[in-house]
């Protein structure tokens, strides 16, 4: 599911074959790490690399590539991006969101995916932390290789291994990963619920859920399993409890403006 094609150059003849998934991740790396991906050409030109040939069969060099005339470049570009486009025709991905999980079918593909837990995300984060000068950087295609190895298996429940991820066409890593990152990530367009909610006053259900949990030390799961009633009269007490009270009133002062005094004389 590589498609391959010969472009003439320059007098020479290329052969442009689409890269699986994990070596377009590593082009887009190297271009990200060189130059902070603020070049796009370079970004390009890593993708070149990757999938171009010399007419003797060795890799393209970075040299060769670089001398090319501007139109040639282009050639091989457009070549190599219709071809993109070619696995993604062929691959007819159909994508399939469930509660809990989603699965992926489409041309020799069966996928199913879940979410992972907090503690195996937060396992591979630890894995991807790299130390960069005084500071610390995450290798993001580490941590991204993680969770597709974690939450990705086929449909009847087999581990991916790297193998299938290598020869993964572009278009279905691209596909697995926004499933998964719809899948675990409570997203941008959340966070900004959640934030409109506490300026406006709204109990928002993950915000009452962290209110229980903080004044009773449960855990979410136990939380969620209560009965709906008595979990609203407890927000209601907590709320109630948490609202300021009043100061009480001051005693009177009396200046003696208004006041009848009565003097009561012994004889």
């Amino acid at each position: 599911m590589n498609p391959s094609r010969t472009v003439a150059v320059a007098g020479d003849a290329f052969t442009v074959t689409a890269p699986g998934w994990l070596a377009w991740q590593d082009a887009m790396q190297r271009a990200a790490a060189g130059y902070a991906g603020s070049d796009v050409r370079v970004l390009l030109d890593e993708v070149l690399l990757t999938a171009v040939r010399h007419p003797d069969g060795l890799p393209l060099s970075r040299s060769r590539l670089e001398a090319l005339p501007v139109a040639g470049g282009d050639a091989l570009l457009t070549v190599l991006l219709e071809l993109v486009e070619q696995q993604r025709a062929a691959l007819v991905l159909s994508v399939r969101e469930f509660p809990g999980w989603v699965e992926i079918e489409g041309q020799e593909v069966g996928l199913r995916l879940q979410p992972w837990t907090f503690g195996a995300r937060n396992d591979a984060l630890r894995r991807a932390l790299r130390p960069s000068g005084d500071g610390i950087t995450v290798d993001l295609a580490a941590f991204e290789l993680a969770m597709v190895l974690h939450c990705v298996t086929t449909l009847d429940g087999r581990r991916l291994q790297l193998d299938h991820l290598a020869a993964w066409p572009v278009p279905l890593g691209e596909t697995v990963m926004a499933a998964l990152e719809r899948l675990c990530s409570a997203g941008a367009e959340e966070e900004a619920l959640l934030q409109q909610c506490v300026r406006a006053g709204i109990d928002h259900p993950d915000l009452a859920l962290i209110r229980l949990c903080r004044a009773f030390g449960w855990n979410p799961a136990d939380v969620e399993r209560m009965d709906a009633r008595l979990a609203e009269r407890l927000l209601v007490a907590i709320k109630a409890m948490e609202t300021p009270r009043a100061p009480a009133a001051p005693p009177p002062v009396f200046d003696g403006e208004g006041v009848t005094r009565i003097i009561v004389m012994d004889d």
